[in-house]
């Protein structure tokens, strides 16, 4: 079943083995959630997370896949995930492997890289085969602390508006922001836009980061030169967020190859099967780009097309000339 799911082309739709649904439970803020929490800790849910473990080859006791899975997160948290280098007198540059929550070594390697960042025009931003995590991570840490305004974009969203929507909508507390299609305020685009007549509500979002939501112990220098979100496929959820970001409020050049997608609206909602008790994930929203193409099917269009790094370098350089 997951293999069909899979042609689908959306990462945030498929159904949550053994391991995921541990790690969500080890989400804090997902935990916090009543939707979330009701369903992550019912009974049959957790009793069959345990019969599949077994069933799958997994360990069959969910307190040593508990353990299993910690382990396995120690491990990834021991590779690298931020990386810093110079490239010559006039780039400097950093690469970002996953926005789950940084550690205490990615907020020292950020901190301690811009204190000189201002030594150089142009800073390029890597986030290549970044498959998302947290936005707030990229916002309080990569943004925030290089800029001197409020940098801002505005999304916009479809719903059917399905009972499922609405209840998950309600138990965020968020249920008042689906408005009436009818009043999207741009009622020319929505024509477009492939299957509009199924969709009952919008929702409109602005993503903005102000300088105050810096989280560094320190305030470095706002940075005055050009940067460059280095970007391609495997750029997907909060880091196509930050794409879209950076596209859309002028915050940076977008280089690279075409995005994975997938970063306008909420977490994905889960659902649990009626027979085998597993959870299905989605997203409960249509995403949509500035051309009302679905931000989930197509991504997001760089500004310049380069395919590596050398190339985006080259690029950078022959602005001088």
């Amino acid at each position: 079943m997951q293999y069909y799911l899979q042609t689908l082309n959306d990462g945030h739709v498929g159904i949550l083995d053994p391991y995921e649904y541990r790690a969500y439970l080890d989400i804090k803020p997902i935990m916090k959630m009543p939707y979330f929490n009701k369903i992550l800790n019912n009974n049959e849910v957790k009793e069959k997370y345990v019969y599949w473990s077994n069933l799958l080859g997994h360990t069959p006791n969910i307190d040593l896949l508990f353990e299993n899975v910690n382990k396995e997160a120690e491990q990834n948290v021991a590779n690298k995930n931020i990386s810093v280098k110079i490239i010559n007198e006039n780039i400097a540059y950093m690469k970002i492997n996953s926005f789950s929550t940084f550690k205490q070594e990615d907020i020292n390697t950020i901190s301690d890289f811009y204190k000189n960042l201002n030594s150089y025009k142009d800073f390029i931003v890597d986030i290549r085969g970044n498959g998302g995590g947290d936005s707030y991570q990229w916002m309080n840490y990569i943004v925030s602390p290089i800029i001197d305004k409020y940098y801002s974009w505005t999304s916009y969203s479809l719903h059917k508006g399905g009972s499922l929507t609405k209840e998950y909508y309600k138990s965020r507390g968020t249920l008042s922001d689906l408005e009436p299609i009818y009043e999207f305020p741009q009622e020319e685009f929505l024509h477009n836009i492939k299957g509009i007549e199924q969709f009952k509500y919008f929702e409109e979002t602005e993503y903005g980061v102000s300088p105050y939501d810096n989280k560094l112990k320190y305030k470095p220098k706002v940075f005055k030169g050009n940067i460059y979100l280095f970007v391609d496929k495997g750029v997907f959820s909060s880091a196509e967020s930050l794409t879209l970001f950076a596209k859309n409020s002028g915050w940076a050049t977008v280089a690279g190859s075409n995005t994975g997608g997938d970063g306008i609206g909420i977490d994905p909602v889960l659902l649990k099967l009626p027979n085998s008790k597993l959870l299905v994930r989605f997203t409960t929203q249509k995403g949509l780009n500035k051309d009302g193409s679905n931000n989930s099917e197509t991504g997001t269009t760089p500004d310049v097309k380069i395919d590596e790094l050398d190339n985006l370098v080259n690029y950078i350089n022959t602005q001088y000339k």
